[in-house]
């Protein structure tokens, strides 16, 4: 690929076209193969970490410590009764993201 565009440079009788010249085109090309892997890994991490925050939001940890921390009787109260059974976005949050968005 960096022989071509060495090629077009040429061509094209651009300043600096001989920008690749004597530079190891093999080792480069092997380089620019694995740039793409930084990013994906960068992509999948945000992924993973927003996916997994947002299933947090939705935990009865995070609804009676973080969110309503002031509510900690009644937090200790839910636990305590047979409601702990059921998580709190049961009943507090509707279905779908609208009702999520709305409710967050």
């Amino acid at each position: 690929m960096l022989q071509a565009l060495n090629a077009w440079l040429e061509a094209d009788g651009a300043p600096g076209a001989r920008l690749l010249e004597g530079a190891d085109l093999d080792r480069l090309g092997a380089a620019h193969g694995l740039a793409w892997l930084g990013p994906v890994v960068v992509a999948v991490l945000l992924a993973w970490v927003g996916y997994n925050g947002y299933q947090f939001t939705g935990s009865n940890t995070f609804c009676g410590k973080v969110c309503h921390g002031v509510m900690e009787p009644e937090y200790t109260a839910y636990v305590n009764s047979p409601h702990a059974r059921v998580p709190c976005v049961d009943c507090h949050v509707g279905e779908g993201a609208e009702a999520a968005f709305d409710a967050e």
